[in-house]
């Protein structure tokens, strides 16, 4: 009997180790020593190999630097219990550094989770981020940010993006956003209508007073932003909130509605900053919206964009596009502006340097992977639904980055006889080297956005069978995509031709 009894008891003592939540607290996102760059890692207990994730932003008025544990006791268990993994993370003070360096720590966190993903059992196919109050605000802007390098409105320009952390080739993107009554529009935070003054805390964050600064205050407004290529957003606000008005929460929502990607705005009857708000109601109504959309995960960025034909061979489009491409995963080429996409500069980093074996002759296999530096990066043999190939599209749906990288995209044309004084017409977003065959065919250099036959290159012969097409697409801040497409003499497309992978 006691023999059973010890069995059972050491059954049981194993079964709830096992059940447990794993934790890990304190860690440092950004390799430094400051209380503002530590963020709690929480997973549920339920033994699975992977959790997509969602991050958790306190309320503080921006005044706090270390609320961490306070967001995860406020709203994390909830999203534990559905099955998430929880990273609440800090971010420095307003007395610590001004705007924007709040988000330029919320986007490092981000950052940190991608690049530790296996380290943690993360799924970062989705990160959801949430938070309340300040922390909506910031939750809010990581959202409408997406992809987002730098910023100006007039006389300001702000670094969004920011150079915190070790992980800098990763993407701070985030797929759904939950704004729990964030302060939105510093313009209108008294009385819906005009600037809070000088002793505010959103003056605090900025450093000076509201109305002075109507620039800075429209960079630190998440509404600046908004597109309808954003995530989706639910946005709960109490009316009775006597801290930040619920006509923050209203505006921001109808501009999200306006643009597609608002799931709901709930108005909590009596709910205050915090206390009625937070119900049994809105934490399930939170957590179904992460479940909701973590199911529509990274993945649709592929779905959307691109597709894989199993023909041997393609045409091209009635207009002549190509739209069937090898590409390889981003290479890191860090660029804070486009304006350094001179000609000598682009010949340098596109035509006379090697980043990869072979890199100018090899025609390459779906799969096939190449060694560029210490990173192992993979082609992707892929059909575009659009006539401009989205590049940025691709890195998003592979959780790759997105600015500041090089793409290699190589193709073949094949043509049953030989067609002299064509002209490959080529658009890109940003600088751009093309190759027919080997030889350099055109260059698209400076700050420029992808226009369909933006430039032309001299005439130049199709030959008969198989003819190479090889490009090279860098970009800094921003997206990056590119059409190409061969026309005659006259202008025209030349369609008596097909694309294939060899």
């Amino acid at each position: 009997m006691k023999k059973l009894l010890c069995i059972i008891c050491m059954l049981s003592c194993a079964l709830f180790s096992f059940s447990q939540e794993r934790q890990w607290k304190d860690i440092n996102y950004a390799d430094d020593n400051l209380e503002g760059h530590k963020l709690d890692i929480y997973l549920p207990g339920n033994g699975q190999a992977k959790y997509k994730v969602v991050v958790l932003i306190y309320g503080s008025a921006w005044f706090a630097n270390n609320a961490k544990q306070m967001a995860f006791q406020s709203m994390g268990k909830p999203l534990l219990n559905a099955g998430f993994a929880v990273v609440s993370i800090n971010h420095r003070s307003s007395g610590d550094a001004k705007f924007p360096a709040q988000i330029n720590d919320v986007k490092a966190a981000i950052r940190y989770i991608r690049g530790n993903a296996a380290k943690y059992n993360f799924d970062t196919s989705f990160i959801g981020i949430t938070g309340f109050s300040s922390g909506g605000h910031l939750s809010s802007l990581a959202g409408t940010t997406n992809g987002v390098k730098s910023y100006t409105v007039g006389s300001k320009t702000v670094d969004i993006e920011g150079n915190v952390g070790n992980y800098k080739k990763f993407s701070s993107n985030v797929d759904a956003v939950v704004d729990w009554f964030g302060p939105i529009d510093m313009s209108k935070m008294e009385n819906c209508s005009n600037t809070k003054g000088a002793d505010s805390p959103e003056a605090a964050l900025i450093g000076g007073a509201p109305a002075d600064n109507l620039d800075m205050i429209a960079l630190l407004n998440p509404m600046t932003y908004v597109d309808k290529n954003d995530p989706k957003f639910l946005v709960i606000h109490g009316d009775a909130d006597n801290v930040v008005p619920y006509c923050q929460s209203k505006n921001f929502a109808d501009l999200l509605k306006e643009n597609k990607i608002l799931d709901e705005f709930m108005l909590i009857p009596d709910g205050q900053h915090g206390p009625i708000t937070f119900n049994e109601v809105t934490f399930k109504k939170m957590t179904s919206f992460f479940e909701k959309h973590a199911k529509n995960d990274i993945k649709k960025s592929f779905d959307n964009y691109f597709y894989k034909d199993a023909a041997e061979e393609v045409a091209v489009d009635n207009d002549g596009f190509i739209r069937r491409w090898l590409i390889l995963e981003p290479i890191s080429k860090p660029s804070r502006t486009n304006a350094i996409f001179t000609d000598s500069y682009l010949k340098r980093v596109l035509c006379d340097t090697t980043y990869f074996a072979n890199q100018f002759t090899m025609t390459p296999k779906d799969g096939q992977t190449v060694k560029v530096g210490k990173d192992k990066l993979k082609w992707h043999a892929l059909d575009s639904k659009n006539f401009n190939v989205k590049l940025f599209r691709l890195s998003y749906g592979l959780q790759k980055p997105i600015y500041g990288v090089l793409y290699w995209n190589v193709t073949v044309i094949n043509s049953d006889k030989e067609i002299k004084n064509v002209r490959m017409a080529v658009g890109s977003n940003s600088g751009s080297q093309w190759w027919l065959n080997g030889e350099p065919a055109i260059m698209l250099s400076n700050d420029r956005r992808m226009v369909k036959d933006d430039c032309v290159s001299p005439r130049m012969t199709l030959k008969k069978g198989k003819n190479i097409v090889r490009g090279a697409v860098i970009n800094g801040p921003g997206m990056s995509d590119f059409c190409v497409r061969f026309i005659d003499e006259n202008g025209e497309p030349v369609k008596g031709i097909t694309v294939s992978y060899k």
